[in-house]
């Protein structure tokens, strides 16, 4: 797995208003939140560990409270890759 498979991911449930759905609801549980991206991002083709999904998205959580912005949400304001802001992840 490279970080770039949990990137890559985000920006497609970002997207993705089905995958969205999918994973929303277990939003509550971060374990099965966490478990359940895992195994959708299999069926993309993209690797990567329930850990690896936590600390990708506590990351973004927690630079958003101290008010700095992820590569992802940069790419956003200047109109790159993802336009759509990462805080619903």
């Amino acid at each position: 797995m490279t970080t770039a498979h949990v990137e890559k991911f985000a920006e497609m449930l970002l997207n993705d208003p089905t995958l969205k759905a999918r994973l929303t609801k277990h939003k509550e549980n971060m374990s099965v939140y966490a478990s359940t991206a895992v195994q959708e991002g299999k069926t993309l083709g993209l690797i990567f560990t329930a850990d690896e999904f936590i600390r990708f998205v506590l990351d973004i959580r927690i630079a958003a409270a101290e008010g700095e912005m992820s590569d992802l949400e940069l790419d956003a304001v200047s109109g790159g890759p993802s336009a759509t802001y990462m805080s619903s992840l």
